[in-house]
């Protein structure tokens, strides 16, 4: 059964849902005397950076347990 290896073209616009609510990162990002306005998209792309980076270390564990048990069960055990 072949695969399909089409590449799926990117989007011009971001656009979706985020964890976190826009209007409180528009909020914070107003607080910011050096930033005068900020788009909505501007404010989504902040939104999603800050997701990412807030999931970040969630993912490094999971990485890393998953390599202490492959390691762990792979290994041949030492003999006596």
């Amino acid at each position: 059964m072949p695969y399909n290896t089409t590449a799926i073209p990117p989007r011009k616009e971001v656009t979706g849902q985020t964890q976190l609510p826009l209007t409180r990162v528009k909020k914070i990002i107003a607080v910011d005397p050096d930033i005068n306005i900020c788009s909505n998209n501007a404010a989504f792309v902040i939104t999603l950076a800050t997701v990412s980076f807030l999931l970040l270390p969630l993912i490094i564990h999971h990485i890393l347990y998953i390599y202490i048990y492959m390691h762990a069960h792979h290994s041949t055990p030492p003999t006596i």
